[in-house]
């Protein structure tokens, strides 16, 4: 992952970050998966299923003096170590089981699911932390667009590493994140299942919005509305939560584009969100990101991510005056938190020759008129693609398009993709 990501960002970006130095990484010892064991029945290798020989709280799993994750070879969960074959453990503090001083530790394949560490045999299932593995965000300082900067999210672990799984650009005047960028990849269609939603982390960022959790309350929605239009036509619809026409933290880079369920709860950054009419992030845009994981697993694609925001909604107050609607003003008086206009995913191959832009309308109340004038910004060529099952006409649920890339990028502007003449992904 770490590699794939640095190859992108040399096409984007030049990044220049100093690494802090930590703990060295235990030494890997040369040690033979028979020795002293008793010969245990079963195949030659080791397989562990991420849904049901991963112990809990789990552990990261690494592959040793690397800075990448250790991922499932096919598209069920299921990792396969030959026989002595290691793999790098971490926790945040320390591990519940088995006993170590360290916060890595490294274990080799006997069979099954019973591997060796300190020459002892022990059941990989039995491996737990104390606690969930800490993700965190480290800023780059390296400029992405004006007056937004990257930021990546992910891992600290033992001599120094970071293990990137997000990158994200982020507007520090309006306080909102213009895109963020991950890889996918087909095995990422078997992640881990039911791992629970942990609550949205502000962190060091919204400076300007120390409350901004708050924001998402339907009261709140409802007076911010009123005090921005001087009227009650849109907040009246907040009241009614049966069309799931209120604000919600819509993910950018979702949940479960990530296999493991220490990367899935890294994704609830406020900073990898936007505000999203509900209806929108549980209908179209929810086909959206459904479609673009089974697009990948089935023609064993690697590509590029990029999901973002462009423009502001905006609504007519009680004088016929369009209002930009943002969920908060500073004591300044500054408006931030906007509300975005338009959600975007664009998918692009690793070598930046085929990719395909899909857009969404972040307004449930839009006429189609309004749509077809005002949100759609490139040629329409959604009936191209035969792998998304979306209803992408019904604009509560979001009315929903798709775009050549090089089109689209020359309307949003903000992300800076230096090739051209991309194909259409079909």
């Amino acid at each position: 992952m770490f590699l794939l990501l640095s190859l992108v960002w040399v096409i984007i970006f030049s990044v220049e970050i100093q690494h802090s130095h930590g703990r060295e990484i235990p030494v890997f010892y040369e040690i033979k998966s028979d020795e002293g064991i008793a010969t245990l029945a079963g195949t030659e290798r080791c397989i562990i299923n991420i849904n049901e020989d991963l112990g809990n709280p789990q552990p990261l799993l690494i592959v040793p003096n690397k800075s990448e994750f250790y991922v499932p070879q096919n598209k069920i969960g299921d990792i396969t170590l030959q026989p002595d074959e290691q793999i790098e453990l971490f926790c945040s503090e320390k591990f519940k089981f088995p006993e170590s001083i360290s916060d890595t530790i490294v274990v080799s394949c006997i069979r099954n699911s019973t591997v060796l560490h300190n020459k002892l045999p022990i059941d990989f299932k039995s491996i737990k932390c104390d606690t969930n593995v800490y993700h965190t965000t480290r800023p780059t300082y390296q400029l992405c667009f004006n007056d937004s900067y990257l930021i990546q999210i992910g891992f600290n672990v033992s001599n120094g590493r970071f293990l990137d799984i997000i990158d994200v650009c982020f507007n520090t005047v309006l306080e909102t994140t213009l895109y963020t960028h991950h890889i996918q990849m087909p095995q990422n269609i078997g992640f881990q299942h039911s791992v629970p939603r942990p609550h949205f982390i502000r962190g060091q960022y919204f400076k300007k919005t120390p409350h901004i959790n708050k924001l998402f309350n339907k009261n709140k929605q409802k007076t911010i509305f009123e005090q921005t239009l001087g009227h009650s036509n849109i907040s009246q619809y907040l009241s009614d939560e049966k069309k799931s026409l209120f604000l919600v933290r819509g993910h950018l880079t979702p949940k479960v584009d990530f296999i493991f369920g220490s990367q899935q709860r890294a994704t609830f950054w406020l900073i990898n969100a936007a505000p999203q009419w509900q209806s929108f992030n549980a209908g179209n845009w929810e086909r959206i990101e459904q479609g673009v994981r089974q697009l990948i697993a089935d023609r064993d694609l690697m590509v590029n991510i990029f999901t973002g925001t462009y423009g502001v909604l905006a609504f007519n107050d009680s004088d016929g005056k369009s209002n930009p609607i943002f969920l908060f003003h500073d004591q300044n008086n500054n408006s931030v938190v906007p509300v975005p206009k338009l959600f975007y995913k664009i998918v692009l191959d690793m070598n930046f020759t085929s990719g395909v832009a899909l857009i969404g309308a972040n307004n449930p109340f839009a006429t189609i008129d309004e749509i077809e004038e005002e949100y759609v910004v490139c040629d329409d060529v959604a009936d191209q693609l035969d792998w998304l099952k979306w209803d992408r006409k019904n604009i509560v649920k979001g009315y929903t398009y798709a775009c050549e890339v090089d089109q689209f990028l020359e309307v949003i502007r903000h992300l800076s993709i230096n090739v051209t003449n991309i194909s259409l992904l079909v």
